[in-house]
């Protein structure tokens, strides 16, 4: 979805979406472009090289996405970039640790809940 204010503003009012909404007026005449380019896995073992093969970042969260507060999981990351920064939201609601790389070059963290949030995110 390239664009999402009018779902947030209808369908999704109740709800506080992942990113922020946003939306594009095209004045009379005006026209815009949007490209979106997919790529095709042989099947969902190889998702994860089909997204190193292209240059894509590739996470794995286990024992998934979703983390009870009070319980660790483990987030591991590859990519061609370094991880920079991090911020989670809302603030204090997810501990980070930075493990040492695994030895096949994932980079490693450990994450533990610390407040009932509804969801976080970094």
């Amino acid at each position: 979805m390239v664009h999402s204010l009018a779902y947030a503003e209808k369908e999704w009012k109740n709800a506080r979406p992942w990113n922020p909404p946003t939306s594009l007026v095209l004045a009379p005449g005006e026209a815009r472009t949007i490209g979106v380019r997919f790529l095709l896995s042989p099947g969902i073992r190889g998702i994860e090289g089909t997204l190193a093969a292209n240059g894509r970042p590739v996470a794995v969260g286990v024992p998934g996405y979703v983390l009870p507060m009070g319980t660790d999981g483990r987030l591991f990351l590859r990519h061609s970039r370094t991880v920079r920064s991090w911020r989670v939201e809302p603030e204090g609601a997810l501990e980070i640790h930075a493990d040492p790389p695994t030895a096949d070059g994932w980079l490693a963290y450990t994450l533990r809940g610390r407040s009932w949030a509804g969801r976080a995110c970094w």
